[in-house]
């Protein structure tokens, strides 16, 4: 069994279990020419080709090794015969001298998805399969990885409007070679997969010498699955917990009661506390878990009155609530501002603007943090800034409309200076806390540890 091609019945069953919502015209596959890779686009030309749907394959070339641009044109000329579109595309950044496989695979992700959202493509497919996923379990167990690493690669996952559908997870690489020998596909080999060197070859080792690997990749990924169920248990424990402890404020904070919070088992506090440190710092992947449990160990001690920053942001016991907010000085630079189409600042605030009749916006405006040179400009223009009941804290880190040295208008305190009355009908800012909490929106750093086929 471990060696049969998969049949198109099969590979039907495989997508229908992901679930596709309202299936676009437009799907993309990850190939980088190996066997995994290429059996999947194999499998999924014929599997579109029966729904009407176009296939773009798109390959990577790091430039890291010398043969890199020939196999990339290899892969496009292989794809050219499968009746498949093909892109190329190439990391031109520099590279590091340390970590380069978790580099490269970072660039490879953030190419492909990127082409994707510029091309309005909504699902990318990626050849990971039994293996992997096993390798993928063990080398988080050598880490040290909580429960969300144990339970490894998820067949389907958002990542920043793209929706990575992985159908092979439970299939052996040695089918995926029989599919392509039954078409008379050839596949390149990476040497790269057997470099000592890299910690995931050592894994695939140790993987071999548990015994048959198929059979030995098989139990992992069967306790990975029974891992997410505990997964989701838990997540659904935590909704239920800050759904009782906390509010999102707004203006970009969290305000969470001490005592319930606190009451709850570790393992809840500590999801309920990651998610709320993501959302308030602009989504900028998952909290590192041994930081988690120091500001824990903080806060179960009474955690003073003095504030501790993590994630990007600021965490303060005050009179039997603990405050989360951004840190001020992580904040995005001021960036353009433009009432042409929305803009979001800093991962956490999306704004629009209304002109008014016939008006035209000056040019060189900027949104940016408030700051403590902007505070003290909008109170002394309008003091009742004082009187909006935001923390001080919160205050400064807030989306603000600057021309040159002025405040052109700060939302959150209802301020409108004189310099917008003769262009500025409204400006409107919505805090992204649903973006940025959904648990599936972990930034790239849930994928990193997976390779490309």
């Amino acid at each position: 069994m471990t060696d049969m091609a998969i049949n198109e019945r099969e590979f039907d069953s495989l997508m229908a279990a992901l679930e596709l919502d309202a299936v676009s015209d437009r799907v993309a596959v990850a190939v980088s020419g190996g066997s995994d890779s290429l059996a999947l686009v194999l499998l999924v030309a014929a599997w579109a080709a029966r729904r009407g749907i176009c296939v773009t394959g798109l390959t990577v070339d790091h430039g890291l090794r010398p043969d890199s641009s020939a196999e990339a044109l290899q892969t496009a000329q292989w794809l050219d015969a499968m009746g498949v579109r093909h892109e190329t595309l190439r990391w031109s950044d520099d590279k590091p001298r340390t970590g380069i496989q978790a580099a490269a695979r970072e660039a490879r992700y953030r190419l492909m998805t990127g082409w994707c959202r510029r091309s309005g493509v909504r699902y990318l497919l990626l050849g990971h399969q039994l293996e992997d996923q096993a390798e993928t379990v063990l080398m988080r167990l050598a880490r040290g990885s909580g429960l969300d690493g144990l339970a490894a690669m998820e067949p389907v996952l958002e990542v920043a409007g793209v929706r990575l559908l992985r159908p092979l997870l439970t299939i052996p690489r040695a089918r995926l070679r029989a599919t392509l020998r039954d078409a008379g596909q050839e596949w390149l080999e990476d040497p790269s997969n057997r470099n000592p060197r890299f910690t995931r070859t050592k894994i695939g080792d140790v993987l071999s010498l548990l015994g048959d690997q198929p059979v030995t990749a098989a139990r992992v990924g069967s306790a990975a699955r029974r891992i997410a169920r505990a997964r989701d248990a838990l997540e659904h424990g935590a909704d239920v917990l800050l759904g009782r402890s906390a509010t999102i404020d707004p203006a970009g904070f969290a305000l969470i009661d001490a005592t319930e919070l606190l009451a709850a088992p570790e393992e809840l506090v500590l999801r309920g506390l990651s998610r709320l440190l993501r959302c308030v710092g602009g989504g900028s992947g998952p909290v590192r878990l041994e930081q988690l449990e120091a500001l824990y160990a903080n806060l179960g001690g009474g955690g003073g009155t003095g504030a501790r920053t993590l994630h990007g942001c600021r965490v303060q016991m005050r009179r039997g609530q603990i405050l989360i907010c951004r840190e001020e000085a992580r904040t995005e630079a001021p960036m353009p501002f433009s009432a042409d189409k929305p803009v979001i600042w800093d991962g956490r605030f999306e704004l629009s603007a209304g002109l008014c009749s016939g008006a035209a916006q000056p040019a060189g405006l900027l949104v940016g943090r408030l700051g403590d040179d902007g505070w003290r400009l909008v109170v002394n223009a309008f003091p009742e800034a004082r009187k909006s009941g935001l923390p001080a804290s919160v205050c400064r880190s807030l989306p603000t409309l600057w021309s040159g040295d002025k405040v052109v208008a700060n939302p959150h305190l209802g301020f409108l200076g004189e310099d917008a009355e003769p262009w500025l009908a409204s400006l409107k800012v919505k805090f992204r806390a649903a973006e940025l909490s959904n648990t599936d929106e972990l930034s790239m750093a849930v994928i990193l540890n997976s390779p490309l086929s």
